[in-house]
């Protein structure tokens, strides 16, 4: 079922995902949603012309407020899913929330993991917050925020987080976003935010769904992390042709104690699930030995990532089916005899 939102920006539709452009939409512009994601893009239709547009220049199908769900276990979502996490959880902690429902879950017990490069996808929220607030200026950041996110450039968030106040400029930034449960844990070290993985996915469902930035500048973010390299996408934002997948990581190695912090957060969905532009929002962070190298938690972040994929799309699938029963079971009545018109 095609469903219908806007456009947050004005985009050039293409032939097909990264395509030969076809024509220019308005922000504004209300356009249906008729097949995708496919590379990280929608087919959308209007009156006028049909084309693929690119995820960050659409509004979401569904935006129910993330501050307001309720924490649910993550064997609400999926048993099994609950068993990898648990078998792990000491090292882990994982969050989910499904915008199609507005419901938000959680589970592992690795606790606050300051997330190293993960953190950046907050330093570019205060920034644009920053812009948005009329503090700074756009342009005082745009050749800061796009090496920091797309290739994940260490120096820019080092200017910017003088930029915007520090420890003290983040968390200030954050109260007036309504952002809550993050711990800003050193005055200079970005890579030391922290949140639990539930925590991180309602900050990335704000984000995304538009409850922190204007229009623009939430598609600014989006694009920024669609465009990341692709030396950089695992996780949250492993790609694929039949999906969304885009985000943002983080990794680190200790000395003292000697483990890695790993992290991936960010917007996933299949053709089989959610109809619309409903992403699941997904966060994966983990602190464990280091001696076990940085791909085991990459390797386990991307199996989290698919095994949620997996679940959604076998719940949307059955109730698809559901909803297809239903339908044919009142065809069928509406053709028994003596009822409506008869062939």
């Amino acid at each position: 079922q095609a469903l219908s939102t806007s456009l947050r920006v004005d985009i050039t539709a293409a032939e097909a995902p990264h395509g030969s452009p076809i024509g220019t939409l308005s922000a504004g512009t209300t356009v249906r949603v008729i097949d995708g994601p496919r590379n990280d893009w929608y087919l959308v239709s209007t009156a006028e012309l049909t084309g693929w547009v690119p995820f960050s220049a659409l509004r979401w199908t569904r935006t129910p407020d993330p501050r307001s769900a309720a924490l649910e276990s993550l064997e609400a979502f999926d048993p099994t899913l609950a068993a990898t996490v648990r078998a792990n959880g000491a090292w882990t902690t994982v969050g989910i929330y499904d915008t199609s429902t507005g419901r938000l879950f959680g589970g592992g017990s690795g606790g606050l993991i300051g997330s190293a490069s993960l953190s950046k996808a907050v330093v570019l929220a205060v920034a644009l917050h920053q812009v948005d607030a009329g503090r700074i200026s756009l342009g005082d950041i745009q050749g800061l925020i796009e090496p920091m996110i797309i290739y994940s450039d260490n120096d820019a968030p080092n200017t910017l987080w003088r930029m915007i106040g520090l420890d003290v400029g983040v968390a200030q930034a954050l109260e007036e976003m309504g952002v809550s449960g993050f711990a800003i844990q050193h005055p200079w070290d970005w890579g030391q935010i922290a949140a639990s993985g539930a925590d991180w996915a309602r900050f990335f469902a704000q984000l995304g769904s538009g409850q922190l930035l204007s229009p623009g500048l939430t598609s600014l973010a989006l694009d920024l992390m669609q465009n990341v390299t692709s030396a950089h996408r695992w996780g949250a934002s492993t790609p694929g042709g039949d999906r969304l997948a885009i985000g943002k990581n983080g990794w680190y190695l200790d000395d003292d104690p000697y483990q890695w912090r790993v992290a991936s957060a960010g917007f996933v969905s299949s053709r089989e699930g959610a109809p619309g532009v409903s992403p699941l929002v997904v966060a994966v962070i983990a602190r464990y030995p280091g001696e076990l190298g940085d791909g085991w938690a990459i390797d386990y972040a991307t199996n989290v990532t698919q095994q949620i994929m997996n679940r959604s799309g076998i719940v949307w699938s059955a109730q698809y089916l559901s909803s297809t029963r239903n339908l044919s079971a009142l065809h069928i009545i509406s053709r028994a005899p003596g009822v409506g018109p008869q062939p």
